[in-house]
């Protein structure tokens, strides 16, 4: 064998055995990345079961106002600097403030627990009107759906005395956020409200993510959830005409809902895209599995959008509040063509922005038809996970 076959040879050997290695280093960063998240996963999950509500007991639960209690067995954790779980601010600073020789961290602490703790659950407290509105957890949730009148439902529901409703979707509990942000960095997003009032959040990317449910489910096993559901069909056109106002300011070319929906060289229809817009049944499965039906809320968005009123008097029994709402709360917006929620003290009336409320486009006979056909089966399913039948048109 000559020398410079047996260079040829030998490189070959060489660049085989790197190119190998290559591949098994990859596949060892791979998997240490994904146990990495795992773990990650793990200890926010175990953060949160931990970093509970002051109510957890059960002599508490009835009184839980949403306000932060850290436990005195996991103390040198949260009192750790150099902790990788992030420590309330609030907390960390009055502990480094007050902070003596002559009380242990562990004494310390609980008078800091409980100073956190809702006035109610102190002996002897009496309620002031005086009480200064703070940042709270939300006890209720609206999850979703998204194009189903959830800003809309979220508006009416501020006007009442003892909700407080925050106006914009923080998607916490979704991957996208979870990782990024601690418990304490999502109570200081809500609104001021007072010990007596329940403040919503909603973001319908909860109900999408059945990781993000289980998460609510750790943080807050006994809170209110409401989703809000509408006809299919309505709401496939709903998201069409955003889908359309989404193009004005480009020049890119826009698709028509047929095009949208139906593959034209197939004549079939685009599975994924019925099943994002026009499919409720496995989302709504996943929170009935996670969450106890008597903490769950069905709003029918239609009946919503036509006579919001008994809606709104639903949601009232529902979440337990004082019986406020009536026809002073409400008028018709004739140049809009719908509902909007009205203020009694100033009469001043709260109407949705020119994005919400838009036209819906026209479905071509033959594309209402192909969509009931496909959307029927799952609407009756869906039916008997809620437990009621809604007014859908699903064709015959």
């Amino acid at each position: 064998m000559s020398s410079k076959t047996f260079r040829n040879i030998s490189f070959l050997h060489v660049l085989l055995f790197i190119t190998v290695l290559s591949i098994v280093i990859l596949d060892i960063r791979f998997h240490l990345q994904t146990d990495n998240t795992n773990e990650k996963e793990d200890r926010l999950m175990n953060r949160d079961r931990r970093l509970m509500f002051v109510g957890e007991t059960e002599s508490q639960q009835s009184e839980n106002d949403g306000n932060m209690y850290i436990p005195v067995d996991i103390v040198d954790e949260f009192l750790d600097e150099s902790s990788e779980i992030p420590i309330p601010s609030r907390l960390k600073s009055r502990w480094f403030k007050e902070n003596n020789n002559t009380h242990s961290p562990e004494q310390k602490l609980r008078t800091i627990a409980h100073q956190d703790m809702p006035p109610e659950s102190k002996s002897g407290w009496n309620p002031s009107e005086q009480e200064e509105p703070i940042s709270r957890f939300p006890k209720c949730l609206l999850v979703g759906f998204s194009k189903c009148g959830t800003s809309s439902l979220l508006a009416f529901l501020n006007v009442h005395p003892d909700i407080v409703t925050l106006d914009w979707e923080t998607d916490y509990f979704c991957d996208r956020v979870y990782f990024k942000y601690s418990l304490h960095w999502y109570r200081m997003r809500m609104p001021p409200s007072t010990s007596n009032q329940i403040t919503i959040e909603k973001s319908p990317c909860y109900i999408s993510e059945r990781r993000a449910l289980e998460r609510i489910r750790a943080f807050n096993s006994s809170i209110k959830i409401m989703v809000i559901l509408r006809d299919p069909l309505t709401r496939i056109t709903s998201q069409h005409g955003q889908y359309l106002a989404s193009f004005k300011a480009s020049s890119k070319p826009k698709r028509t809902l047929e095009e949208r929906y139906i593959n034209p060289k197939t004549g079939k229809l685009y599975e994924y895209a019925v099943q994002k817009w026009g499919i409720f049944t496995s989302r709504t499965e996943n929170l009935f599995h996670i969450f106890p039906r008597k903490q769950i809320h069905v709003i029918d968005g239609d009946k919503f959008i036509r006579e919001p009123l008994p809606v709104l008097k639903e949601i009232e029994r529902f979440l337990g509040v004082q019986t406020y709402f009536s026809d002073e709360d409400i008028h018709f917006d004739r140049s809009k063509g719908f509902y909007c929620p009205r203020y009694r003290s100033s009469k001043q009336t709260e109407c949705m922005g020119h994005q919400k409320g838009r036209s819906h486009v026209d479905m071509s006979d033959q594309l209402r038809k192909t969509l009931q056909a496909y959307i029927r089966p799952h609407s009756k399913k869906l039916f008997d996970v809620i437990g009621t039948k809604m007014n859908w048109d699903l064709g015959t």
